[in-house]
């Protein structure tokens, strides 16, 4: 397989019916990217900004979410101006999931009728 380097570079790509099992992506903005029928068995996405992700019909057996946050950990959560949009499942089975150690209080918003 050929190897491709971008380094300090901007632009876009378009990567179609390729196989780039054990690429690396370090230090990069991918904002805005959308990743359609792809299969991403066995990744890893460590430290990263995942502000408005969204996540659609995906099979997540075996995924494995830990040290994970809302917010950013430099974020102050007394200042309501920064508070980034709560998490939301919407849609999922979770009967098999396991949680450990988390912070699952409900939050209440008022109806909106």
């Amino acid at each position: 397989m050929e190897k491709l380097e971008f380094i300090n570079d901007n632009g876009k790509l378009t990567i179609q019916k390729s196989n780039i099992s054990g690429s690396k992506f370090h230090r990069v903005i991918l904002d805005d990217c959308n990743f359609n029928d792809v299969s991403m068995k066995n990744c890893k996405i460590i430290d990263a900004n995942l502000i408005n992700l969204e996540i659609e019909d995906a099979q997540l057996g075996g995924v494995y979410f830990h040290n994970i946050s809302g917010s950013p950990a430099n974020q102050s959560s007394s200042d309501p101006a920064l508070k980034t949009p709560s998490l939301r499942f919407e849609n999922c089975d979770l009967k098999s999931a396991k949680f450990s150690d988390c912070n699952l209080k409900i939050l209440r918003y008022p109806t909106v009728i």
